[in-house]
């Protein structure tokens, strides 16, 4: 009888080598039994088959690497803009200028109708001349304070921001054009010309 000591030992080292065989034979596939067949055997469908296929890596010439691509506004300057900023070359032909003003001048301002407290606001152009930030709430004017108490935001409010001078976001398209994000009446130092 081995000592317990020994007894354990061999008990541990059988554990281990009974879990190794079972990794061994849980990693094989039938794919492996292809390792032992033996392709030298002429009468073998395998040895015929490799012997009719070309070694196809061997004949493959790798393609020429494209020359790199000319960059045709390599060096090529910014050119300044006589109102501001650069015309650059991109793909090989050169930028309009930038519009500063494309859809109003930066910084003016068009009255907004609103739909809550007190249906008046302005909107600021922005800096870039992109379009109008958000309608800031305002007072309406005394001339159109008392439509604005009655009707809201409504036709008949943005009728009286038209009819008292002031440039008006046409959220009602007054003028029936459909577009209703356009201004209309006194817009000249607003509207980009």
């Amino acid at each position: 009888m081995l000592p317990v000591r020994a007894s354990a030992c061999l008990r541990r080292c059988m554990a281990g080598l009974l879990v190794a065989g079972v990794a061994w034979a849980c990693g094989r596939s039938e794919l492996d039994t292809l390792d032992a067949v033996d392709l030298a055997d002429a009468g073998s469908p395998l040895a015929v088959a490799e012997a009719s296929t070309p070694d196809v890596a061997a004949e493959a010439v790798a393609p020429a690497p494209a020359p790199p691509a000319v960059d045709p506004c390599a060096g090529a300057p910014p050119i300044p803009c006589p109102g501001g900023g650069y015309k650059y070359c991109v793909a090989g032909a050169y930028s309009d200028c930038p519009q500063r003003c494309s859809v109003c001048v930066p910084g003016s301002r068009r009255v907004c109708l609103l739909a809550y407290c007190n249906y008046w606001g302005t909107q600021t152009c922005t800096a870039d001349g992109q379009g109008f930030g958000y309608c800031v709430e305002a007072s309406p004017p005394p001339e159109c304070a008392s439509i604005a108490d009655q009707s809201h935001s409504s036709p008949a409010l943005e009728q009286c921001c038209l009819d008292h001078g002031y440039c008006c976001k046409d959220t009602f398209d007054l003028n029936h054009n459909g577009d209703t994000n356009e201004q209309v009446g006194q817009c000249s130092g607003v509207v980009c010309h």
